[in-house]
């Protein structure tokens, strides 16, 4: 007989998701390019034999000049869809070049559809002016639209061969603002460290933080952005430092308020997280719902329903639409074992949410637990299992209703799955591998 073991079905799954992140720029950030050779159209290899592309462009600049001071300059026109692609580089190159000429520069294609142009830069004041110079030359002469960002050298520690990465990161910063041109600063690199988070890259992106903290150390909500990337990579003690940092420096920084609290979470500091939401609950509106949100399942764990309550009325009434609110009360009922309500509030969550996989999960758990059609309990795991492989207690929760169905081969391997996952199943394995004749198999957790 199989020991009945204990499924915390009020366990949140996704609490290192939960801290934010005061972003830059939002939502326009493409994913990275592969590294691709810059290929010039036939045109403009035609009129310009010799263009420099990518790194290269400074490589001939630093070759012709001995210069310890200078800027690059990245610009980009948005091209007329009535006329040809390639007439309308040429046309723009030429303008560049002319530029390029009169002002004693340096200039190629630093990837397709943008031109670089390096100058000498023996005034600071220089650099501003050669942005805009090229800026509206361009819409002049040519009538485009045109972006344009500029870096210079020296920066903090950047090397000379930095400048053209530094000069497109500024262009990426121009096409956010008003004015279509940038200047490489703190700003440029707070909105590259966002690409690269939004892009899941942690590792850039904490480079590009820190970086810009090279440029304004005060800046508290990059510092902010910094310490969610420690969090994210699950160093939750470094990420509560400089949380906290920022709260010693500013009193009213709510979101590293919020921030320390999610960190005490995640440091099974469940009291000294619970008085941050507390407090951030009672004194600021704009947090209401992150730390009611908090506040319910933190109550809801320690199972006591009755604080709960309120806080997961305040979130539904707040965002009724998110599934995560209606799937917070499912585990609440569930705690009171009111089955019927449970299920309700899962239902709702899919609703808002189809690939709720912890909802799923719990409405295949509670339809078996009801004694209800038990194909109906397996497809809601099996959806919770295809959309979250690597979680254990999906994949058990899968295989216990697949071996009530006398589905062993089935069950087998979602006992293996979730036993690889980190979730025991040693007992379902053992007892299958005697009724089905199976010879050991090598778990890997």
């Amino acid at each position: 007989m199989i020991e009945k073991k204990k499924e915390d079905i009020l366990k949140n799954q996704d609490s290192a998701e939960q801290f934010i992140f005061c972003k830059a720029a939002c939502g326009r950030f493409e994913k990275d390019k592969k590294k691709q050779k810059i290929i010039c159209s036939k045109a403009l290899k035609e009129t310009f034999i010799n263009i420099p592309v990518g790194d290269d462009i400074i490589k001939y600049f630093l070759s012709d000049f001995n210069s310890e001071k200078f800027c690059a300059v990245a610009v980009k026109a948005n091209y007329d869809d009535t006329k040809d692609d390639d007439y309308q580089c040429v046309e723009t190159a030429k303008i560049i070049d002319k530029i390029s000429e009169e002002k004693n520069g340096v200039w190629g294609l630093i990837e397709p559809a943008v031109f670089g142009i390096i100058f000498e830069n023996k005034k600071e004041q220089q650099i501003e002016y050669n942005v805009n110079l090229v800026k509206e030359s361009l819409e002049k002469t040519a009538n485009k639209k045109v972006f344009a960002g500029a870096a210079s050298f020296p920066t903090s520690d950047y090397n000379k061969e930095d400048i053209i990465k530094n000069a497109l990161k500024a262009l990426d910063h121009a096409i956010l603002t008003d004015k279509r041109t940038a200047l490489f600063n703190s700003v440029t690199l707070n909105i590259s460290g966002d690409k690269y988070y939004e892009q899941n890259n942690i590792k850039k992106a904490k480079e590009e933080f820190k970086a810009a903290l090279k440029l304004v150390p005060s800046d508290l909500n990059i510092l902010n952005s910094l310490g969610v990337c420690y969090a994210i990579r699950n160093d939750y003690l470094k990420a509560h430092q400089l949380f906290k940092k920022i709260t010693e420096k500013s009193l009213n920084h709510q979101m590293a308020a919020y921030n320390i609290g999610m960190a005490n979470l995640m440091l099974n500091k469940k009291e000294d997280a619970l008085k941050h939401f507390l407090i951030l609950y009672n004194q600021n509106e704009d947090y209401l719902f992150e730390s009611g949100f908090q506040i319910a399942k933190i109550y809801i764990e320690d199972k006591n329903f009755k604080k709960a309550k309120p806080y997961i009325d305040t979130i539904i009434r707040l965002k009724p639409e998110k599934s995560v609110c209606h799937r917070l009360a499912g585990n609440y009922y569930a705690g009171l074992e009111d089955i019927d309500n449970a299920i309700n509030s899962y239902k709702k969550a899919v609703k808002y949410n189809p690939y709720d996989a912890a909802s799923l999960s719990a409405l295949g758990y509670l339809f078996d637990k009801k004694g209800e059609n038990i194909e109906i309990a397996i497809s809601f795991c099996k959806e919770s299992a295809v959309n979250f492989p690597e979680n254990g207690l999906y994949r058990y929760r899968l295989g216990k209703l697949y071996f009530k169905n006398k589905m062993l081969n089935k069950a087998f391997d979602e006992f293996i799955a979730a036993s690889n996952a980190g979730y025991d199943s040693s007992e379902y394995i053992n007892i299958i591998k005697k009724e089905l004749n199976i010879t050991p198999i090598k778990i890997t957790a």
